[in-house]
């Protein structure tokens, strides 16, 4: 899952819960859509579009950005082929 975060305003709770947020998300890809009476809906649409095209591209790589390291042991390693 991918988290979408969206808001009036940046102050308030949303100055913290804002900060929860991305801090749970780490290092996957989110939105954050700060949204008031003068947001153009072309300009939403578009950062939409730009996030699900992330979105895409994290979800094809091989090892998430977000995994783990772990030490190689060398048995595993060679039957992999890494060194």
């Amino acid at each position: 899952l991918f988290g979408t975060y969206i808001t009036n305003f940046s102050c308030g709770p949303d100055s913290f819960l804002l900060g929860h947020f991305r801090k749970v998300m780490g290092r996957k890809p989110s939105l954050t859509l700060e949204l008031d009476s003068h947001t153009a809906d072309a300009g939403i649409e578009t950062r939409i579009e730009a996030f699900l095209d992330i979105v895409d591209g994290f979800s094809r790589m091989k090892e998430p950005q977000d995994s783990v390291a772990r030490p190689c042991l060398a048995a595993r390693c060679e039957a992999n082929g890494m060194r």
